[in-house]
């Protein structure tokens, strides 16, 4: 009887490895690829220089003209950075006529009472009498903060 038995029970087993699909673990194969180089230098970053835009007109210009226009003539103005409060004026102004409008010479001695700052302001304003408004003009102003440079404001 023992011996009907172990031919049964390795049939049994014999069934059940190949039913259960189970096969013996093969031996993994470990991959041939070639590894690839590893930099010896750390490349070095270069900073990308990207120009800044300066800024224009953020700050008012140390010397400012205005031209304003009244009944067919105009009245000069300044604003000087820096300045402030009353001002002695001596001025020196002289005109020049034309077909088409005038010309109005500014020699003007402007002195601030606060500071005793005392700047020297000469040019020329074009006056067209036709459209009455003021063509161009040119007028520079030294002494005080701007020393002898002077400072210039003009259109066009």
């Amino acid at each position: 009887m023992k011996k009907s038995i172990q031919p049964v029970f390795l049939v049994f087993v014999f069934l059940l490895v190949f039913l259960s699909g189970c096969a013996p673990a093969s031996t993994p194969v470990l991959p041939t690829s070639t590894p690839s180089p590893i930099p010896t230098q750390t490349p070095t970053l270069i900073p990308t220089l990207i120009p800044t835009p300066i800024p224009t007109n953020t700050m008012p210009a140390p010397f400012q003209c205005e031209m304003n226009v009244r009944n067919n003539d105009v009245e000069p103005g300044f604003i000087i950075s820096g300045e402030s409060g009353p001002a002695t004026l001596e001025a020196n102004t002289s005109t020049n006529f034309t077909p088409e409008g005038r010309t109005i010479n500014l020699d003007w001695t402007v002195t601030y009472e606060n500071t005793k700052n005392s700047y020297h302001i000469t040019g020329a304003i074009v006056f067209d009498t036709q459209t009455a408004a003021v063509s161009s003009y040119e007028i520079t102003a030294t002494g005080g903060l701007f020393g002898d440079t002077g400072q210039i404001c003009k259109s066009p």
